[in-house]
């Protein structure tokens, strides 16, 4: 049984808070030490947390349920901390193409490329968009590695300000905003999830109402049918 938590002190709150996500209980504060909520209705959501990105962008990532939240979140942060990058460009058959990629973005992966060192969700920052030879930028990725951008790997490449919680699983981040949305996927194990990412500091950016009814409810593991339990009586 895994017990001890590493990635956050304890000083900052963040155990006792997830763990009590967890268990289904609904935290006595909902801001409490490095934990803190803002009451924000669902159109708003995008907005504040664009807000909270831009007082420490070099230190958070924001997490959304949805991709369609993602991608929203993803458009406005770029355009208030990035607003006059100069855009990546390429050429094709002697046209000039521009992509919504600016100098300095964060960026995520979506596909595996293993013979470049980039696995599906790996993240990164665009480095250069001056074009080389068989190259049209490069993109400078988490662990310190470089990263040529040919037509494969732009294909694979998006704004990473903001990513699903399924493409974080298993990284962390100092300062974590959770955009938080009552939907099909979010349920306490999906909070829970998404908070002990962050190593730091949390802000989660919803409905008090919709934060207490994902807790209280049962996660949805316990409606799968795997039907375990019958194969090991035989």
């Amino acid at each position: 049984m895994l017990d001890t938590v590493k990635r956050q002190e304890g000083s900052t709150g963040i155990p006792e808070y997830s763990k009590q996500i967890n268990q289904g209980q609904i935290p006595e504060n909902l801001s409490s030490a490095a934990v803190y909520f803002h009451e924000t209705p669902k159109h708003l959501i995008a907005d504040v947390c664009c807000e909270l990105y831009e007082e420490s962008p070099y230190n958070s990532r924001v997490m959304a349920p949805t991709k369609k939240l993602v991608q929203d979140i993803n458009n406005q942060i770029q355009d208030a901390v990035n607003e006059h990058g100069e855009q990546l460009k390429f050429n094709l058959h002697g046209d000039e193409f521009h992509v919504n990629l600016r100098i300095n973005n964060q960026i995520l992966f979506t596909q595996n490329l293993y013979d470049k060192g980039i696995n599906n969700g790996s993240l990164g920052e665009l480095t250069s968009v001056i074009s080389t030879e068989g190259a049209f930028g490069e993109v400078t990725l988490d662990v310190g590695d470089k990263v040529e951008i040919t037509q494969q790997v732009l294909d694979g490449m998006e704004l990473g300000y903001a990513i699903t919680l399924h493409k974080a699983q298993g990284s962390q981040f100092p300062r974590v905003i959770i955009a938080l949305q009552k939907g099909r996927i979010v349920d306490r194990a999906w909070l829970y999830t998404a908070i002990t990412r962050a190593e730091n500091e949390i802000h989660i950016v919803g409905s008090s109402e919709d934060f207490k009814s994902i807790i209280q409810l049962p996660s949805n593991s316990n409606n799968r049918n795997s039907y375990l339990y019958e194969m090991l009586r035989i």
